[in-house]
């Protein structure tokens, strides 16, 4: 029973692999379309932000809405829909320009790189807006790797993905390939860059950050506690 509920739940981990924080989002056009919409706004669903272009709703090239975790970030990409003229210009929203695909090629680069050797999967990376599905053999290769962690650790690591919404990150940091601040930096990161142009509430965005960091320090120690076999004995 405990294996089964453990298996389950490395099934449910290793599902989330392909997560928003590796996707690196360009948008292209080959004919600037003509602006058909006069105000832009956002609206919350459930726990993301949507961008509402008068009343139509920004979609993916795929057909599905588009929306983000971040209420700063969505603001941020509706101001930029809002600053189009006649014609949408993708090359003049900042959000895709090359300065952010140069830094996300810097960051997440080599951290795929390592995963991938690491574990022996093949993630691949994308500069579309939909994600490169996972192999089942690499998620086979992952749930191998999971499996020799018991079942508290495996709890850790689930609230560690929760927490950054990436299992790379998540296993990157616990194999301390990574430090935590680091990971919740590339958590971060488009997040990060926006911020450096339109501002920061410094109380706001530190308090966030330094809680992801708080939450995932404390499951880098979690796992690594449940993963010794060593006893410590107190003396008297």
């Amino acid at each position: 029973m405990y294996r089964f509920i453990r298996s389950n739940l490395i099934l449910d981990l290793v599902s989330r692999s392909a997560k928003s924080s590796e996707k690196k989002f360009v948008r292209n056009y080959a004919t600037p379309p003509k602006r058909f919409y006069k105000n832009t706004n956002i609206l919350r669903s459930d726990k993301k932000f949507e961008i509402i272009l008068d009343q139509r709703k920004l979609k993916t090239p795929k057909g599905n809405i588009f929306a983000v975790e971040s209420e700063p970030l969505a603001l941020a990409i509706a101001t930029e829909w809002n600053l189009q003229k006649d014609k949408i210009i993708q090359s003049k929203m900042h959000l895709e320009d090359e300065k952010l695909l140069e830094l996300q090629v810097n960051e997440w680069d080599p951290l795929i790189d390592w995963f991938n050797k690491r574990f022996g999967v093949h993630l691949k990376k994308s500069s579309q807006m939909d994600v490169p599905p996972v192999s089942d053999q690499d998620k086979s290769a992952l749930s191998k790797h999971l499996m020799s962690y018991n079942f508290a650790a495996v709890n850790g690591f689930v609230y560690g993905v929760d927490t950054l919404k990436s299992v790379v990150l998540t296993v990157a940091a616990t194999e301390r390939f990574i430090t935590p601040e680091k990971a919740v930096l590339l958590s971060r990161l488009e997040e990060e860059y926006q911020l450096g142009h339109w501002g920061r509430v410094e109380w706001a965005h530190d308090l966030n950050q330094q809680d992801l960091q708080a939450r995932l320090s404390a499951v880098v120690l979690f796992v690594y506690f449940n993963s010794q076999s060593n006893n410590v004995q107190s003396k008297i």
